[in-house]
């Protein structure tokens, strides 16, 4: 069993996941079982949000298995970065905001 590091890019969980199992050669359905269960809980979380059946029913192929997890957590990963770039875009209106008032920003 492998679980998706705290820091870890869901493309490098993913890569990780495709070369054991080109080793272990798993069932489609534990293929899944196994990659949803070592999902960051952010993923899973947004995967049961768009689609609330996601995480029961492995896809077709275990292909797909692979390109859904990648899809989700490129998702949960560009979630992240947007609202970091709001949090950075609004620290510095209120540091712009403060120098325009005559104060010394940050």
């Amino acid at each position: 069993m492998e679980f998706q590091k705290a820091s870890e890019l869901i493309k490098n969980y993913v890569s990780r996941m495709h070369t054991l199992n080109m080793v272990a050669n798993l069932p489609r359905d534990l293929l899944w079982e196994y990659l949803v269960t070592g999902l960051q809980p952010e993923v899973r979380e947004y995967m049961k949000r768009t689609n609330k059946d996601s995480l029961d029913i492995a896809p077709a192929r275990p292909e797909m298995c692979f390109e859904a997890i990648t899809s989700a957590g490129m998702e949960v990963e560009n979630e992240r970065i947007r609202e970091q770039y709001m949090r950075t875009a609004q620290k510095l209106k209120e540091q712009m905001q403060a120098a325009a008032r005559g104060k010394k920003p940050d």
